[in-house]
């Protein structure tokens, strides 16, 4: 039987739903305890998706085939839209299409690699708290490569207690014996199965430390692994005073040559914005290229030698739709990489911010995404995927004082054959996985049919595509309200 997600989901309510969440126990309230203003949001309005028709959640199969490896499965039908220039904004897609997908966790990649990480840092008065998360990874000589985010969240979660005590942020410091950088990345081999072929180690990358700045977030983050040519390249986003930005601390993204071992900074012939992350990396024909928005589409090559960038595409009225946070609910994921010319395919993540039940939370969810470069378009959006709510509950959210449910975050992406899609990425902050998609031929026959009857090869008007994301939370989540809804005038302007 497959899981129908096209209608909201949820295997908490009657039968062999609840089955299947009592599996593992309980779900971990740790972080609730943490953030009492969860228990309240939780005991007003459910934190999970609602679960209002299940009487069409299951579609019948004629046999019921095992999954052949992983664990956590979940059989889904998964709704998806392929865009053409007669898509409208709306609250119902009635060319939305389904396609029968299975995903299991075939690698859990944190418990080992924290644990050794324990080992390399002096840490005798225990104030650091490692979580192994993020994981990037590429095929590189003959097995794969990943490189995992060692994040130490002390920081963050002891600024956040300052905040709701109404505390100097300055202070902060002065509580610890000890400061560390807050991020680091570690380095890991595997073979083609994920079983490790070495120990792995902590990177040396020369980054700077915000020791100064109440915002500390320093060091190397969001790590994105990819191929160009016969070459591999790690890009990640840190914290540093930017003389192009009025010499403020700004987030930049940087570009290193994992052969050379060389780092530069990514420049965009263009004013960046305070924070630039979510810059999607893509091979075609040996030249780098970035996704830097995906709607409104905006693309940029650049060169490798010197890591500037300018763009080369912009979507027909992307000037008058600068980025907005809350209103660009679509964003990079995972690299993007070649199915079928001129079709790429990626694991992209979306964020929705609240109104209600509270202000300003984040729903953080992930879609499957295709890519045409010839012409330029974003062809296709699945709708949120819908993981083993088993897995994705058996986790503390760590940042859950802006967070309110539980995610998977794609990071890494391993096309195994036009069928399989390996995934990797974290859930909650919490710890690194990689997961194995299966259906995915079916979907992109599907799609690649669909857009061929595109003859015009036109795309939509601009954040048609994020209305669509929109929608897809919503569906989930009916009594909740949320900025950036164009249907329910929530955007706002830029800022």
């Amino acid at each position: 039987m497959y899981l129908r997600q096209l209608t909201p989901i949820l295997l908490v309510f009657g039968g062999s739903m609840l089955f299947l969440i009592t599996l593992s126990g309980e779900f971990d309230r740790s972080g609730f305890a943490e953030n009492p203003q969860l228990l309240r949001i939780e005991a007003e309005t459910p934190l999970t998706p609602s679960a209002a028709a299940t009487d069409e959640m299951w579609m019948p199969e004629e046999q019921d085939q095992p999954l052949p490896d992983g664990e956590f499965p979940s059989r889904l039908m998964l709704p998806g839209l392929v865009f053409n220039n007669a898509t409208k904004i709306s609250t119902v897609y009635p060319e939305e299409f389904e396609t029968g997908i299975t995903i299991t966790v075939v690698k859990s990649l944190s418990a080992k690699v924290e644990e050794h990480v324990k080992q390399i840092f002096n840490d005798e008065y225990g104030e650091c708290k490692f979580h192994a998360t993020l994981p990037a990874m590429v095929k590189r000589d003959g097995g794969v490569e990943l490189i995992i985010r060692i994040w130490l969240s002390q920081y963050e979660k002891m600024s956040t207690r300052y905040k709701l005590a109404g505390k100097n942020l300055t202070n902060m410091v002065y509580e610890w014996r000890n400061t560390w950088q807050e991020n680091y990345l570690y380095s890991l081999q595997m073979d083609e199965d994920y079983n490790p072929l070495k120990t792995g180690s902590i990177m040396g990358l020369p980054t700077t430390t915000n020791a100064a700045f109440t915002y500390k977030s320093d060091g190397p983050m969001d790590p994105r692994l990819f191929s160009v040519g016969n070459s591999t390249y790690l890009s990640f986003h840190t914290w540093l005073v930017d003389p192009t930005f009025n010499n403020q601390i700004s987030g930049r993204l940087h570009l290193y040559d994992m052969d050379r071992h060389i780092k530069k900074k990514l420049t965009l012939n263009t004013k960046l914005l305070r924070t630039e992350i979510n810059w999607i990396p893509l091979d075609i024909d040996g030249e780098l290229y970035y996704t830097y928005s995906l709607d409104p589409l905006r693309v940029m090559k650049c060169d490798r030698e010197t890591a500037a960038c300018k763009f080369i595409y912009k979507q027909e009225g992307s000037a008058a739709n600068p980025f907005v946070y809350t209103s660009d609910h679509l964003r990079g994921g995972t690299p993007w990489v070649l199915y079928k010319y001129p079709y790429y395919i990626s694991v992209g993540h979306n964020v929705l911010v609240t109104t209600s039940p509270r202000l300003d939370y984040s729903l953080y969810n992930s879609n499957i995404l295709v890519l045409s470069v010839k012409p330029w378009r974003l062809v296709y959006a699945s709708s949120n995927i819908f993981y083993n709510q088993t897995w994705i509950r058996r986790l503390p959210i760590i940042r859950n004082q802006t967070i309110l449910t539980g995610f998977f975050y794609p990071s890494g992406l391993i096309k195994r054959s036009d069928d399989v899609l390996d995934v990797s990425g974290h859930v909650n902050d919490a710890a690194g996985y990689i997961v194995r998609v299966r259906g995915i031929r079916q979907l992109m026959e599907k799609v690649i049919s669909r857009d061929q009857e595109n003859v015009a090869q036109l795309s939509p008007a601009v954040r048609t595509a994020q209305q669509y994301i929109m929608q897809s939370g919503r569906n989930w989540f009916p009594k909740w309200k949320f900025r950036g809804d164009i249907i329910a005038g929530t955007v706002e302007k830029p800022y």
